[in-house]
């Protein structure tokens, strides 16, 4: 007889997600540590030609530039770098707050960040705002680390990751243990904790385990997180995570009908 495993997973946010019902996403217990990066401060100098000999502005990956010196680096269309810098600048929009796209200014000119991020990668602008962060907005002065690029003339970070924004997991203690049934009916953004075993591991198009049906003896909810690629079928678990009801946008109208 094969050996069961049980696991205590404590998940950056898991997505909990009861069978025709509800969903849930959780946190990791461990807080994540950020640190203040070490770049250099110089200011590079555009490229600048004496006789034959030419001055080509080529800054050290993680230095700080500011946003006319981004402009110098990838001046013509479709130019990109290859090393991740820092621009420090103030919100003038935030033109989705999803997937924190935004326009940033400095006193030397306008550029735009094509999706942002926590400073550790982990979570996307708008999922740090779900989940309670003082994420930056307009107005605020922010520090942001990524690959630069001209886009048909316009100027852009792509990927930026926000420096000094992260999420920090609540401790183990925040969540309610409680039987599946219950979670099924919790808040949605509930911190709830449960036991079970797998039942199904569900996989991506790359055949990647992305999620998990939970079951005990009052019913199973979907776990959906990337940490279900430790799980196998007949694992018992014991899961904390947030809770949260999705809906995909091709299902909302059958769940308006069935009132789900």
């Amino acid at each position: 007889m094969k050996n069961k495993k049980f696991l205590l997973l404590l998940a950056m946010p898991l997505l909990l997600v009861g069978c025709g019902g509800t969903s849930s996403s959780g946190s990791s217990v461990t807080p994540s540590v950020s640190t203040t990066p070490v770049v250099s401060t110089s200011t590079p100098e555009s490229s600048t030609s004496v006789g034959s000999s030419t001055s080509v502005f080529d800054p050290e990956e993680g230095a700080h530039l500011t946003i006319a010196q981004v402009k110098l680096l990838v001046p013509n269309s479709n130019d990109e770098t290859t090393k991740k810098f820092y621009v420090t600048a103030t919100i003038k929009e935030v033109t989705d707050a999803t997937k924190g796209h935004m326009v940033i200014e400095d006193e030397t000119g306008e550029m735009e960040i094509y999706y942002s991020f926590s400073e550790d990668g982990e979570y996307r602008y708008g999922e740090l705002a779900d989940l309670g962060c003082d994420v930056p907005g307009e107005g605020d002065e922010a520090t942001f680390y990524g690959i630069l690029k001209n886009y048909k003339g316009t100027f852009e970070m792509e990927d930026a990751r926000i420096q000094g924004c992260n999420y920090v997991p609540p401790a183990i203690s925040e969540y309610t243990e409680m039987t599946v049934a219950a979670a099924r009916e919790a808040a949605d953004n509930d911190l709830v904790r449960i036991k079970g075993k797998v039942i199904a591991v569900t996989k991506n198009a790359s055949l990647d385990s992305i999620g998990a049906l939970i079951a005990d003896e009052t019913g199973s909810i979907y776990v959906y997180d990337d940490i279900c690629s430790q799980l196998s079928v007949n694992d018992e678990v014991d899961i904390a995570g947030r809770k949260e009801h999705y809906i995909s946008s091709s299902e909302a109208s059958y769940a308006e009908e069935f009132g789900y």
